[in-house]
């Protein structure tokens, strides 16, 4: 199925064009003005949480995490086994880190 692409503004559509132009130019100002409003630059605070795994002196894999680049080890079942954590969801203070680790049984 082949889709026309060019769009054209001519006579009242070009009065309806200019019309939504402005509309959504007013949106994307307004918006800006929302996001940019307040002065106080530590107001936005952004912080980078990340859920993997490391490889230890032992060649094993240890789950963790990371907020902003610092690293939190997590605990396994067998400390000869691999783990990794797969996913991590924040709720205010509480962090949540989804993943697996092995015990001795290979499981």
């Amino acid at each position: 199925m082949k889709y026309d692409t060019n769009i054209t503004c001519e006579g009242d559509d070009m009065k309806k064009c200019m019309f939504l132009f402005i509309l959504v130019l007013l949106i994307c100002i307004t918006t800006i003005g929302f996001i940019g409003c307040d002065d106080d630059e530590d107001s936005l605070v952004q912080v980078v949480y990340a859920a993997g795994y490391t490889t230890n002196s032992s060649d094993i894999e240890v789950p963790c995490y990371w907020i902003d680049g610092i690293r939190t080890d997590l605990s396994v079942l067998d400390s000869t086994r691999t783990g990794r954590s797969i996913s991590i969801y924040i709720s205010g203070t509480d962090i949540y880190v989804a993943g697996y680790t092995r015990n001795s049984s290979k499981n």
